[in-house]
């Protein structure tokens, strides 16, 4: 059997070694959409004149497809492996054009952020919304509010919704503006300091549909609602942030 030799062409950085050289050329898509099941290593290249390459490919197994909602990250050093591994397989030299990350989504029609606060709102009156899954949410997903309170700081509602299987989607934020009594909120409660210059908190935000936590010290005083800053750890980045309750900020927002 023929060896093989594998060039990697980060997209930061130029391609190694000269294409001539290698029996195939294949390129690594950098975002990748696949349907329900497993996913192949030949769902990751793009169309091109391998087919050997592709045939070994698509033997090559590397799980299952991300549930609708989330998104799966493959970093090019594992890539780069796989695509070894077909190499040997088919008995070829390869050159390959391999990104430093690539994301996996799955497929489909997705709802946007008004269509998920219409699915789960019942609400006469609503204003504009924010959902940390938007455009994440299978359409034919049937939806349901898992927990909602009124956030007096940002005179929004906040809620966890989910999909109904809870399998089809991961559960996911949605902030929605309505129009809510004036007893909601007091004077004294939109003025109460909960925040003070090096207090340790907790800075909350969302990344796809993840809420990711962290502690930092505030720097300002603030009380909810307020935009204030706040440093991770010990000499790091400074972040703004809104006041969302006591000793709890969110970046992001």
């Amino acid at each position: 059997m023929k060896g093989f030799l594998i060039y990697v062409g980060l997209l930061s950085m130029p391609v190694l070694g000269p294409q001539a050289r290698a029996d195939c050329a294949v390129r690594v898509r950098p975002s990748v959409e696949v349907g329900a099941g497993p996913v192949w290593l030949a769902n990751l290249l793009a169309p091109g004149p391998c087919p050997g390459l592709l045939r070994a490919a698509a033997q090559i197994r590397l799980g299952s497809a991300p549930l609708p909602g989330s998104m799966r990250v493959l970093t090019g050093e594992q890539v780069r492996s796989w695509i070894e591994r077909a190499a040997r397989l088919a008995g070829m030299a390869v050159w390959a054009n391999i990104p430093e990350r690539v994301s996996l989504r799955r497929s489909g029609k997705r709802l946007s952020c008004e269509e998920i606060t219409l699915t789960i709102s019942t609400a006469d009156s609503m204003g504009a919304s924010r959902c940390s899954s938007a455009e994440r949410i299978p359409a034919e997903a049937a939806l349901s509010l898992m927990a909602s309170r009124w956030d007096p700081g940002l005179e929004k509602w906040q809620g966890i919704a989910r999909c109904t299987p809870p399998a089809d989607c991961v559960p996911f934020r949605v902030q929605i503006s309505r129009s809510v009594p004036t007893s909601v909120r007091t004077p004294a409660e939109r003025r109460a300091i909960v925040v003070r210059p090096g207090q340790e908190v907790v800075v909350i935000s969302d990344d796809d549909g993840i809420q990711i936590s962290a502690h930092a010290i505030c720097l300002d005083r603030g009380a909810l609602g307020d935009l204030v800053r706040a440093r991770i750890g010990s000499g790091g980045r400074v972040l703004e942030t809104r006041v969302e309750s006591a000793g709890v900020l969110r970046a992001g927002f």
